[in-house]
């Protein structure tokens, strides 16, 4: 039992880990919009990258298991909530 949530604890916080890069990068690309030569290359670009790093990601989480990519999709989704929280209160502080 104990080995189970050790297991689950490490699941979401690897998905927690997806979430980071997937909305970091989400974040980061759309900052660096204004800057690129291509703006729809630059975007669709990492659109592709980060659902490929995630998908694949999600798939060798859960190894077959829907409860664990439950608990990875909760950590990534805690990971979006707390990003959109804290940019939208830097972005209201800035403003």
């Amino acid at each position: 039992m104990m080995a189970d949530g050790i297991v689950w604890g490490g699941v979401f916080l690897v998905g927690s880990v997806l979430g980071l890069l997937f909305y970091g990068g989400l974040w980061w690309t759309v900052r660096r919009l204004p800057r690129v030569r291509h703006p729809s290359l630059w975007m669709l670009s990492s659109f592709v990258l980060r659902v490929l790093v995630t998908v694949t990601g999600f798939v060798l989480l859960a190894a077959g298991d829907w409860q664990r990519l439950g608990i990875a999709l909760l950590g990534f989704l805690l990971v979006r909530l707390i990003m959109v929280r804290t940019l939208s209160s830097n972005h209201a502080i800035q403003s």
